[in-house]
Order: structure tokens, then C-alpha cells, then sequence
């Protein structure tokens, strides 16, 4: 009888044991899976962040530059319907021609100046 009792006693405590690892065993694998989920919601909340980052600099940059739409620099003087006003006055090839315009029949006197920036710093392409 005493050798069957230390033997009950010894397969109880192992499988205690058993349990015991057992348990642990999966106290492990779910502190392991919750790290491992919370790993890439990290990464990704850190990638998502740095885009932000970077789409923002790019705004900024693109607001924050100082662009021009003429020739000379001037806004006063915007391209018009993408002939910008030019400060050399079309020096690689300027041509001079005559043009009459008739508004029912009857000529019609074009303004001086027209085509030519109120501070005279350029000239569109056709100007009077």
C-alpha cells in the first residue's frame, strides 16, 4: 500500500506539473500574441505618421514658394491666356506688321499702349 501511494502521489504532482506548464504555456502564447498584434499596430500607426509628415512638407513647400506667372516677375503683368509678357520684347525674332481692324464695316481705331505693361518693363507678343 505504501508503494501505491507514493506512486498516486507522484503521477498527481506530475500532473500538476503538466498543468502547471500547461497553463504557463498559454499565459505565454497569449502575452506573445498580444505583443505580436501590437507590434504592427505601432508600425503602422509610426508609417501613417510619417506620411502625414511628408505630405505636409510638400504643402507647405508648395504654398509657402513664391511663384511668378510672368516673364519679368511681375504680377501686374500675368500671362494671358498662356502669352506671358516678355522683357526682351521678342528680341530673337520681332516683326512689325500692320493691322486694321473693321467692326461692322467701319475701321476702327486700336488704342496705343496695347499689349505693353503701364510701367513699360515687357511687352506681349501683340501689342500696338
Amino acid at each position: 500500500m505504501g508503494k501505491q501511494a507514493t506512486l498516486r502521489r507522484q503521477t498527481k504532482q506530475s500532473q500538476e506539473r503538466k498543468q502547471s506548464y500547461a497553463n504557463q504555456s498559454r499565459r505565454n502564447s497569449r502575452n506573445t500574441r498580444k505583443s505580436e498584434q501590437n507590434f504592427p499596430l505601432g508600425a503602422v500607426i509610426a508609417v501613417v505618421a510619417v506620411i502625414i509628415a511628408v505630405v505636409g512638407v510638400v504643402i507647405a513647400a508648395r504654398f509657402f514658394s513664391s511663384t511668378t506667372t510672368s516673364a519679368s516677375g511681375n504680377q501686374a503683368n500675368a500671362s494671358v491666356n498662356g502669352i506671358s509678357c516678355d522683357a526682351q520684347e521678342q528680341s530673337l525674332q520681332h516683326i512689325h506688321a500692320h493691322v486694321t481692324i473693321y467692326i461692322n464695316g467701319s475701321q476702327a481705331t486700336v488704342p496705343a499702349n496695347i499689349g505693353i505693361a503701364t510701367d513699360g518693363s515687357c511687352y506681349y507678343w501683340l501689342h500696338t
